[in-house]
């Protein structure tokens, strides 16, 4: 029989999508390819067929209650489509199955357990140590056993590698792609951007994120070096902690839902986006900061240490350490700033030259297993 992929990701909405846009791209060589996605994915994929499937009405919704609901009904209904239809398929076809994993539902086992009854299951698990969330016990699920029904675990770094260890399922190692966005700023914005140093957070706003070690950071500089600087913290407070900025100099926080284009566009009006992370084993955060071609200011974790991108001038290993260097870059900022810019050029670059070859390569091998 003819060996056909099937890949799935429901998690491809916006900016998000750009992580599975590259993947697939990468793939498309590799022959018969269908993809389950997002309905709000924007992109088309010269050689794969996708299926746009995902949360379809969920913007009609207003009630964010009555929103939840829906998206935890329309998971087991659309993972229910897409076993009816590979079903179909595994008559036709030998089937290698390529699931996004984000988070340990329920609806998860049951597709897991279902799909590897039909062919080979590879999972790609972005965070290797689970990350904090309030989702009711009601819908989660026990993440190890959910895990072991795969045939390989595909990961990002080698510190997944160590975390997902003890499972004793294959794992192997895939690239993060860079999540290249079209967006870009027009000249006279471009110039208004750049009167003071600007300091970016952006993204969940988690425990794991270290977002009170940045606002502690932020009050201790001294008001000289804080009169030439600005700080933005924008995004979802997933952890739903307040962020307190009160009394901080040059600091807004921009709290809530921020758009794909808002996304870039604050990323693109920054010097340098701080990721002060105290856990993760994965950040698309870097992604797109990088693809933006804006230097990270990032904790010393495998996440970043690991990473293509890593810039160790503008990285730190305590906490009690960030003040000092938001100083230190504020400082030297006029000096050194082109010469970061250059060294992340030349790094794209060469990731860019080798990130196809290498995708490409390890789904040849998945493919003859």
């Amino acid at each position: 029989m003819n060996k056909k992929i099937i890949y799935i990701d429901y998690a491809s909405k916006g900016n998000a999508g750009l992580y599975s846009f590259n993947i697939l791209r990468s793939c498309s060589s590799q022959g018969n390819v269908t993809a389950y996605l997002h309905s709000d994915f924007k992109q088309d994929i010269d050689g794969v067929s996708i299926v746009r499937l995902f949360s379809r009405f969920e913007s009609r919704i207003e009630n964010n209650i009555v929103k939840n609901i829906y998206k935890w009904i329309d998971l087991y209904f659309s993972f229910l489509v897409i076993y009816i239809k590979c079903l179909r398929e595994s008559n036709r076809h030998e089937l290698y199955f390529l699931v996004q994993f984000h988070q340990s539902f329920q609806a998860y086992s049951w597709l897991f357990r279902k799909l590897s009854r039909l062919g080979k299951l590879y999972v790609t698990v972005h965070d290797a140590v689970e990350l904090e969330h309030s989702y009711p016990s009601l819908i989660m699920t026990n993440r190890d056993r959910l895990l072991k029904y795969s045939d390989v675990l595909i990961v990002h770094n080698e510190q997944s590698e160590k975390e997902l260890n003890y499972l004793n399922v294959p794992l192997l190692k895939m690239p993060f792609p860079l999540m290249v966005s079209n967006f870009r700023l027009d000249p006279l914005q471009e110039r208004q951007s750049r009167d003071k140093v600007r300091f970016l957070f952006i993204g969940h706003i988690r425990k794991e994120k270290g977002v009170s070690a940045l606002i502690h950071a932020w009050k201790s500089l001294p008001d000289d070096l804080v009169s030439k600087a600005e700080l933005t913290i924008a995004g979802n407070n997933a952890a739903d902690d307040p962020i307190d900025i009160s009394g901080l100099i040059n600091c807004v926080a921009k709290i809530g839902y921020i758009s794909d284009d808002e996304f870039s566009e604050l990323i693109l009006r920054s010097h340098y986006v701080v990721m002060p992370y105290i856990g993760g084993t994965n950040s698309g955060v870097l992604s797109v900061a990088t693809a933006l071609r804006r230097p990270s200011i990032t904790s010393k974790l495998p996440i970043f240490t690991e990473s293509q991108f890593y810039e160790e001038e503008l990285s730190f290993s305590e906490s009690h350490s960030l003040c000092d260097l938001l100083g230190e870059i504020i400082l030297g900022h006029t000096a050194c700033y082109d010469r970061y810019l250059k060294r992340l050029d030349s790094r794209i670059c060469q990731y860019e030259s080798e990130f196809d070859s290498n995708v490409s390569d390890l789904f040849k091998y998945l493919l003859s297993k």
